[in-house]
């Protein structure tokens, strides 16, 4: 059975990778690695809404 595609807004995913909200949306766009990393592995569906699973990849890379 194929894996259901959720997704998630920006506060959701701010919440799960640790940030406040307003901050979240400043940080995702900046030059820092970990932001460029964000980046590369979260896939964003529409404006302000991403895949849970990237996100959780994301975090779970993050923790290594």
């Amino acid at each position: 059975m194929a894996e259901k595609n959720l997704t998630i807004n920006a506060k959701e995913t701010a919440e799960i990778i640790g940030y406040s909200p307003k901050y979240f949306s400043t940080w995702r766009h900046g030059d820092s690695k970990r932001a460029q990393r964000f980046r590369r592995v979260v896939k964003e569906t529409d404006p302000n809404w991403f895949n849970k699973r990237s996100v959780e990849r994301f975090n779970e890379g993050a923790l290594m």
